[in-house]
């Protein structure tokens, strides 16, 4: 669905991504993860149109794209969340998904499907953080994304928000979407993801089903330590 190959950028004389290849399938949860400084956040920039890498190649259902922008990126069916959500203040719950679509019954379903219908009058800077985040999901579900970033779903939630924002990212794969997730907290990731990708210093060192990866003796050395 959305793949990279040799994604490489630089910051100055600092090399960030150092050829990193990287791929998700549709309907297919791919965990990313890795020490502090890793390059994490600048992938995800790249494949949302934020920066343009200085060498690589980025295919969406096998086509070349070019993302200039995160409007194109949109536009194109890539579609992110943050870590810290961004709701619109003073709309409200329903008005800041529309923003993302003109189809009213696309905006309902995809508040339906975060669990977020009965609350859709609601002013959307009153909601506590899950359900901001639950918000965060239906306005990029509302651009109707092929491939989907979810950027660290589970930071400030509580052990009852995690298991439901888990079970949300699960549901996502019905219906057909490639998700991409970066997360610190790994119990979640280990527990939902398909496969998970470990970037450090800028290169991706193990790419597998998180059983394999949980005993990667390069993954434990550099990042999860040998207590995991």
């Amino acid at each position: 669905m959305i793949r990279c190959q040799q994604i490489r950028i630089s910051f100055g004389g600092l090399q960030v991504l150092k050829g990193v290849d990287l791929s998700v399938q549709e309907g297919e949860v791919l965990g990313l993860m890795g020490p502090n400084g890793a390059g994490k956040s600048t992938l995800f920039n790249v494949l949302t149109g934020v920066h343009s890498p200085d060498s690589g190649t980025i295919f969406l259902k096998d086509q070349v794209v070019r993302l200039r922008n995160p409007a194109t990126a949109a536009a194109l069916g890539i579609a992110r969340t943050f870590q810290t959500p961004r709701p619109l203040l003073g709309l409200s719950v329903f008005e800041n998904v529309a923003v993302a679509t003109a189809d009213h019954d696309l905006a309902i379903r995809c508040l339906q499907k975060v669990g977020l219908q009965n609350q859709r009058d609601r002013d959307s800077g009153a909601l506590n953080l899950m359900d901001r985040k639950r918000l965060e999901v239906a306005r990029a579900l509302a651009l109707r994304p092929k491939a989907l970033l979810l950027d660290e779903a589970m930071a400030g939630l509580t052990a009852v928000e995690m298991e439901e924002a888990t079970s949300l990212i699960c549901s996502l794969k019905e219906s057909g979407v490639a998700v991409v997730w970066v997360e610190h907290v790994m119990g979640p990731l280990f527990r939902t993801c398909d496969r998970i990708a470990v970037l450090d210093q800028g290169r991706i060192i193990c790419d597998g089903t998180p059983d394999v990866v949980s005993k990667n003796p390069e993954v434990l050395r550099v990042y999860l330590g040998e207590e995991f």
